[in-house]
């Protein structure tokens, strides 16, 4: 990507940056989202899932690496965010929340914003594995599993849409809503993600010290008129640099070409003196 779309999608977490991503942005987006998808980790995502978790980041001014490796999934449309996401947009957005009660039964939380008066900026919030219950969610494996951060993520999402909204955008926690049953918010043990496959490349070899002095000589022995044009062909194959910087492997091909520049100088020069001969003999 180029330096300017990095500045842009690491800018400090906000407002959502909501207008459209320009031709060069989309195709810099299509890019990356087809060089992650050759990834392990995200294979099960895909080009397009990728995609459309990195636009929906950059709306919501989220920094999309981390909304792709835990931070947010999408369902149907739908956008789920870990606990984590959803409590680092309250803070960035100038509020914040006290956890006044956490067990495997019930979570209760005290919302404060900072843009009103005292008295009307505190909201409590609680919600129940008995609220679980109701709606059908206590069944899922993650809620199972995870009862005490599932009870956290749905007291932070539920509070948070009903007394700020705007921080978190309208989206829901993970494990709240159908279709993101096998989604976990919290941490294992230990975390073991397969990495891209990274093909290391074998250290350039280049010519001896002794072969750029061969090349160097023969150069010499070129026609002066050509100099020039041969030593940009030698920068080229030596990516800008000189002559000591030729690959190896290029060594026979470059001595060959300029053995053939240099032997078909010296018959033009043998053809000049001896028609210069001559002219001298019939003189």
């Amino acid at each position: 990507m180029s330096n300017e779309l990095v500045k842009q999608e690491t800018m400090s977490i906000g407002a959502g940056n909501r207008s459209m991503p320009s031709g060069k942005e989309m195709m810099e987006f299509v890019e990356t989202a087809k060089m992650l998808a050759m990834c392990p980790y995200y294979q099960k995502l895909g080009p397009h899932g990728i995609l459309a978790i990195w636009l929906t980041a950059r709306e919501m001014n989220l920094p999309p690496m981390m909304c792709l490796n835990g931070g947010m999934y999408t369902f149907s449309g739908l956008v789920t965010l870990s606990g984590g996401m959803m409590n680092m947009m309250i803070v960035n957005a100038g509020h914040r929340i006290n956890v006044l009660h956490l067990d495997t039964t019930r979570c209760r939380i005290q919302f404060w914003r900072c843009d009103r008066p005292a008295g009307q900026n505190v909201f409590e919030y609680e919600y129940s594995i008995e609220d679980a219950k109701g709606a059908g969610l206590a069944g899922k494996d993650n809620w199972k599993k995870n009862t005490r951060d599932m009870l956290f993520n749905r007291c932070l999402s539920g509070g948070a849409r009903k007394f700020m909204p705007d921080s978190i955008m309208g989206a829901y926690a993970v494990g709240e809503i159908p279709g993101d049953d096998a989604v976990s918010d919290s941490i294992p043990a230990t975390i073991s993600i397969p990495m891209c496959e990274t093909k290391v490349m074998p250290p350039i070899e280049y010519i001896t010290p002794e072969q750029a002095e061969e090349l160097t000589r023969i150069i010499s022995e070129c026609d002066p008129s050509k100099l020039d044009v041969m030593l940009e062909h030698v920068r080229k194959k030596c990516n800008g640099g000189d002559i000591a910087q030729l690959p190896a492997k290029c060594y026979k091909s470059m001595k060959d070409l300029f053995d053939d520049r240099r032997a078909q100088y010296l018959a033009q020069q043998i053809e000049a003196k001896m028609s210069g001969e001559i002219e001298d003999a019939s003189e």
